[in-house]
């Protein structure tokens, strides 16, 4: 899934973000932990999408979502502290990396 592009002033998640940018309006409704209920995508798809638009599939060094990636995300988004343990090039380092530069 795409993250959302949305013109400056128009609405998106069921909201009037002004002239925010597609990024501010993501991190936005990470910080805050969007539920679907709330009009948000839930954390976890708020990090993807934010993840997405600082290393996009186009750039030297992007970040590809996989499944032991979205295992650690979502339950970095359910509690302060995991620990973390798997084979060789399961994505842990990357995704502990880029996890710490979005929070």
């Amino acid at each position: 899934m795409a993250p959302p592009s949305p013109i400056p002033g128009n609405y998106l998640y069921g909201r009037d973000w002004g002239n925010m940018s597609c990024i501010e309006i993501e991190l936005v409704c990470f910080i805050k932990g969007l539920s679907v209920n709330d009009g948000g995508l839930g954390k976890a798809e708020h990090f993807w999408n934010i993840a997405t638009m600082l290393w996009p599939p186009s750039s030297r060094k992007s970040f590809f979502r996989n499944p032991w990636g979205e295992r650690m995300i979502d339950e970095w988004c359910k509690y302060n502290f995991i620990s973390v343990s798997g084979c060789a090039s399961s994505s842990k380092t990357d995704t502990a990396a880029v996890c710490g530069i979005v929070n």
